[in-house]
């Protein structure tokens, strides 16, 4: 199982885990007669071959779509990073009216903080229900998509064609959120490794080119490590699913940390 529940393209960094393998390993434990266990497990694949040209040629690629010059002087994260730019205004234009100052991971936090409040307004979320992004976007689509199936499997209720047009609107800008929510924002800080500039623009390309799939840049060999099982106690009280996710999470990265370490 892939807790993380979305293709983040940051492997070295495990994004917050979602509470359904918790969930289903508590309940396995409840009804199993035998010791039920989770294994953590770390997967890395790193490249067997120099993709540096096809790396290269995504990134013209990107940078036309944008309409920016090429600068093939600069480092390839630094190219990244100007790409990340002019994406962020474009998004502040269109949401905003108008482009903020500041780096880029605080501009995205603040656009992502605009967007949800606006349609958490909208539709009378309640404070006590928001929490992180995930799950603040994951309550919005569940009372969005309730109502416009109501619209369509209940005879009584008739949303006017504006207000579902609103409503598409709002699922839209809830994967935005996502999308957003998705980048680091420091993943390529230091002296990043290929993989990492190469991940960085596989989202690039599913993102900006509208790509089903990145890139096929090279051949890879993958490393999977297993962690120390974990033993699940029964029982399944929110506090029980919301620990063991994050003892989960927290297990999974150390196998990451590990499996670097290892290769440095």
């Amino acid at each position: 199982i892939f807790p993380e529940g979305d293709v983040y393209h940051t492997t070295d960094e495990v994004t917050p885990f979602r509470e359904g393998a918790a969930a289903l390993a508590l309940s396995a434990a409840k009804r199993s007669k035998r010791e039920i266990v989770a294994v953590p497990c770390g997967i890395k694949f790193w490249y067997l071959e120099d993709v540096r040209s096809s790396i290269l040629e995504t990134l013209e690629l990107l940078e036309e779509r944008l309409f920016q010059r090429t600068h093939p002087e600069l480092r390839e994260q630094d190219r990244i990073h100007r790409l990340a730019e002019a994406i962020i205004a474009l998004k502040e234009l269109d949401y905003l009216g108008y482009t903020n100052q500041g780096r880029v991971r605080q501009r995205t936090g603040q656009l992502v903080e605009t967007i949800l409040q606006h349609i958490e307004q909208r539709h009378a979320t309640p404070i006590s229900r928001r929490g992180d992004i995930p799950n603040r976007v994951k309550a919005l689509r569940q009372s969005v998509i309730a109502k416009l199936e109501a619209n369509i499997e209940l005879p009584d209720v008739d949303i006017p064609p504006d207000e579902q047009r609103r409503l598409v609107r709002d699922m839209e800008d809830l994967f935005f959120v996502m999308q957003l929510y998705s980048y680091r924002g420091d993943y390529l800080d230091g002296q990043p490794s290929l993989e990492r500039v190469a991940e960085t623009l596989d989202k690039l390309e599913e993102d900006i080119l509208e790509r089903d799939l990145p890139t096929v840049r090279g051949r890879r060999r993958a490393e999977v490590r297993f962690g120390t099982p974990i033993p699940i106690a029964s029982g399944e009280s929110r506090t029980s699913v919301a620990d063991l996710t994050m003892q989960l999470q927290q297990a999974v990265q150390a196998q990451m940390d590990a499996i670097n370490a290892c290769r440095h």
